[in-house]
């Protein structure tokens, strides 16, 4: 194996001169460094570098000196490098000079070490087997990295912020690529009633979207991926078992999924959002019907109050016909019992509770529906006991 041999001499201060190596000079296994006076090379270079003899400095050049915070060099030379790196490194420090020495190679490294006023810095490291002054050294590049590092940290902790956000949310968050899940959060897990996550993954999304919305669905999807549209919100239902289907607001925003274009959906369930706007269009329909129910009601009565009048005056003069006008009468207070539950339907009253006779109110269940039990040929039969 070929090796070189580097000796440098100033000359004028202003010169240097590489003398190749003669061949005694071709048994050495390492690059040699000489006497350079002024350190004119390595002190220029703006890569901080220093050379140590099993760990302890021996040289340093001015970007190193300026690394570590260093007013002179003499602050550094003669000191042992595990000086000035964090513990946690030490063992790793002592086997790579170990391992130079004995002829192998080792790679690119991290290491946290510390400034002269205690300040940490994250340096990247490379070492390589030199001679100095007729010794065997090592030749230690460092490149600081502390920006970088402050920039991945930084970088770390807003991931773990979105991804804590993500796995907190109480709407659905979920992937879509190829109409299929690729990522779902905790909340759609749930929603969707898996048993756990993987359960999702790889699932087609039409497998639990309602028929009725898979072609407005596809058209969504494509709008999206396609770039016709940034944003896209719609409704749909899932049916996530026979017996049970939910209803849900979708947001969909473009994303990307291992450089691949994909749609990156919020689901909301707004399910019990739809029951309550049933349930209120229900009571308008009702509210409309007792409005209704209240007018006919006093429409009737009018012209009823003056019919039960005139009969009361006339059915002296018809004593023959009693059992006629007790009919009559019989009638028309049920006309008028069924006029004042039309009219408490329009209004109705606040719950009161309280003790009734429980005949009487079977009875008069009974009399209000025995008319429709008529028209449909029903019997209505009590019997009670005493």
């Amino acid at each position: 194996r070929q090796e070189i041999i580097l000796k440098m001499t100033a000359q004028h201060t202003d010169s240097v001169i590489i003398d190749r190596p003669n061949d005694s000079d071709k048994a050495s296994k390492d690059f040699t460094i000489g006497m350079i006076d002024g350190d004119i090379f390595l002190n220029d270079l703006p890569s901080p570098i220093f050379i140590s003899t099993f760990g302890k400095i021996r040289y340093v050049n001015n970007a190193f000196q300026q690394l570590l915070g260093a007013s002179s060099r003499d602050q550094l030379i003669g000191k042992s490098s595990l000086d000035f790196t964090d513990e946690t490194f030490h063992d790793i420090v002592k086997n790579r000079i170990q391992r130079l020495h004995k002829g192998e190679k080792v790679g690119l490294i991290e290491q946290i070490w510390r400034r002269l006023d205690g300040t940490e810095i994250n340096v990247e490291l490379t070492s390589n087997l030199t001679n100095f002054k007729g010794q065997k050294s090592e030749l230690i590049v460092l490149t600081d990295i502390s920006s970088r590092r402050n920039f991945q940290k930084i970088l770390q902790r807003s991931r773990e912020r979105y991804q804590r956000l993500i796995d907190n949310s109480i709407d659905t968050i979920a992937v879509i690529h190829e109409d299929k899940w690729v990522f779902m959060n905790e909340s759609g897990v749930r929603l969707f009633e898996a048993g756990a996550y993987p359960e999702m993954l790889g699932k087609n999304i039409f497998d639990h979207l309602h028929p009725d919305d898979h072609e407005h669905m596809k058209k969504i999807l494509k709008s999206i991926l396609t770039g016709n549209a940034e944003v896209q919100v719609t409704n749909q239902s899932w049916e996530i078992s026979k017996n049970k289907t939910i209803y849900t607001e979708m947001v969909c925003i473009p994303s990307t999924y291992f450089g691949e274009k994909a749609v990156q959906i919020i689901l909301r369930d707004i399910s019990d959002r739809k029951k309550t706007e049933e349930l209120m269009l229900r009571s308008e329909k009702l509210s409309i019907a007792g409005q209704l129910a209240a007018g006919i009601a006093h429409e009737i009565r009018n012209p009823l109050t003056a019919i039960k009048g005139f009969l009361q005056i006339m059915h002296k003069d018809f004593k023959d016909h009693q059992q006629y006008f007790h009919i009559i009468f019989s009638e028309l207070n049920r006309i008028e019992l069924i006029l004042s539950e039309l009219l408490m339907l329009a209004k109705p009253q606040e719950t009161i509770f309280k003790k009734a006779n429980l005949v009487t109110l079977l009875q008069d269940v009974a009399l209000l529906l025995e008319t429709q039990a008529n028209l449909k040929s029903v019997f209505i039969e009590q019997k009670h006991e005493d």
